[in-house]
């Protein structure tokens, strides 16, 4: 399933623009230094609720014409700013100079994907096991929604899995952008690569959050992803695609209906922190082989949830001690969670 093209001319449109924004990112965050912005900061003041009004308002579906209206929205936004930032609105006419100069060719999903994939292989091929699991077929979609997301519906014993983009026209910001590649690398590490979950059983298992695959694993993918942004030859503008990280993560985890998603993300810290002193290599390897046990491994009905549950026990009663001494205790997956369920 594709976009129709008036809607696919939107997002190619903006991404065209977003990435130019990376290019001009000294030049903008050069001009906006007094008021201790970054780029980010300056996106959300403006070139985000111009993109919103963009993505609301367009009707071109010429690439050309489409740039130009978007161009005029994002000057608009900056020229409007008071006090009027002259340094500023000297970048933006720069920065629209040179992307009016360059076509707006169709973005490429695949780019992001592969890095959300090849992540995904990397860590569970080090913390778990390497296998035919890593290499599930996809199918990747775009829909349009009323909300930027990520979806898919694993096929984990045969066929093809259809991975979504939902791309929301007035939800999609310099952030999202950003972000691409950790919204795959979720799907891949917490739903495509791990053994059947509880919530697979269902026909739309994005509608089923689950505390532990959208939520101790997403801080997984979050841990993972943010040592790899620490590295300046990783993916360009670390820096900036950082705060862009921390911002979502932080906007998720304040939404009413991620209650699930908020608890096993913050379990999954404190277990993390707290109770393994920051040893990276444990929690990742803990994790990884917890997500590929099958929800009914050892008899359980949904394993992942109960295991959840049993460690939420420990950080009600704050006995860090206790659960030190029971994962010290059992080295093995399985001794760990017959101890514990």
């Amino acid at each position: 399933m594709s976009l129709d093209p008036l809607r696919q001319t939107i997002f190619d449109v903006l991404c065209h623009c977003f990435g130019g924004l990376l290019e001009h990112c000294e030049s903008f965050e050069q001009a906006v230094a007094k008021q201790s912005w970054t780029l980010v900061r300056l996106a959300q003041k403006c070139f985000d609720p111009a993109a919103r009004k963009f993505g609301s308002t367009s009707k071109s579906e010429d690439p050309s014409e489409a740039l130009a209206d978007l161009l005029d929205l994002m000057v608009n936004a900056v020229e409007g700013q008071r006090p009027k930032n002259r340094e500023l609105v000297a970048a933006c006419d720069t920065y629209c100079e040179t992307v009016m100069g360059l076509p707006a060719v169709p973005f490429d999903l695949s780019a992001p994907q592969a890095v959300g994939e090849e992540l995904s292989q990397a860590f569970y091929s080090r913390f778990g096991e390497p296998g035919d699991h890593l290499q599930r077929p996809v199918q990747l979609e775009v829909e349009s929604d009323h909300r930027l997301g990520l979806c898919c519906r694993p096929e984990k014993q045969s066929g093809v899995s259809p991975l979504t983009f939902l791309f929301a026209p007035a939800d999609f910001r310099f952030s999202g952008f950003l972000n691409l590649p950790f919204y795959f690398l979720h799907e891949y590490l917490s739903h495509l690569h791990t053994a059947p979950m509880y919530a697979d059983q269902f026909r739309k298992p994005h509608v089923f959050q689950g505390s532990f695959e959208d939520g101790w694993l997403i801080y997984t993918a979050f841990d993972l992803y943010w040592e790899r942004l620490n590295e300046p030859t990783f993916l360009g503008h670390e820096a900036i695609r950082s705060e862009a990280l921390d911002h979502y993560i932080t906007v998720m985890k304040q939404e009413p209906k991620n209650y699930l998603m908020q608890r096993g993300y913050n379990l999954a810290k404190w277990f993390h922190v707290q109770v393994l002193d920051r040893d990276t290599e444990v929690f990742r390897h803990l994790s990884a082989q917890l997500a590929l046990c099958p929800f009914d491994h050892l008899g359980a009905v949904d394993l992942h949830t109960e295991f959840a549950h049993k460690i939420s026990r420990y950080r009600r009663h704050d006995d860090v001690a206790g659960l030190q001494r029971l994962v010290l205790a059992n080295p093995t997956i399985d001794g760990l969670l017959a101890s514990l369920i």
